[in-house]
């Protein structure tokens, strides 16, 4: 479950322009509890960085084909993206949603354009997962996503810039 939301949180945070200050709700089913987290995301030419601030400090930073996430004790965890399927699949789609790019969704969702953004439906194997995504942009750009998990799990964020 930490994957999905890891991957989940860095599909999002792929969808703003790059560097922007965000805001991420997480309501988890199971706990009945909400996690409020803010911090930074930034795109290079070869990586994805988020910056977590608050309530710790935490870095996800994709290179090529590797993850490594920094806590705030300077502990590193790695994982090969080739290895791990379901990181390999978002992250092949984070530089599209980058780009502004939805027509490379259309493998793997259902893509809607509503009249404040688009609506996205899982097919295949991501149903499992997923239930739906919904993207408001504002003068082309996200500005919200919202994320509904088939476990009962929510997730929003928000730019702040």
């Amino acid at each position: 479950m930490k994957n999905i939301f890891l991957a989940l949180l860095l599909l999002c945070a792929s969808l703003f322009a790059s560097p922007v200050k965000f805001k991420e709700s997480r309501y988890i089913d199971a706990t009945g509890k909400t996690i409020n987290l803010r911090g930074d995301i930034e795109f290079g030419k070869d990586s994805i960085t988020v910056r977590y601030t608050q309530p710790a400090k935490k870095t996800l930073k994709v290179v090529g084909n590797a993850l490594t996430i920094e806590s705030e004790d300077g502990s590193k965890e790695t994982m090969e993206l080739s290895k791990n399927r379901q990181f390999g699949f978002y992250f092949s789609i984070f530089r599209s949603i980058n780009e502004k790019n939805m027509d490379s969704f259309k493998e793997f969702f259902e893509v809607t354009k509503t009249k404040d953004g688009y609506k996205m439906s899982p097919k295949n194997e991501l149903k499992k997962n997923i239930v739906a995504i919904a993207v408001k942009t504002e003068a082309d750009k996200p500005k919200n996503i919202k994320i509904e998990l088939t476990n009962g799990d929510k997730i929003e964020i928000d730019a702040e810039n």
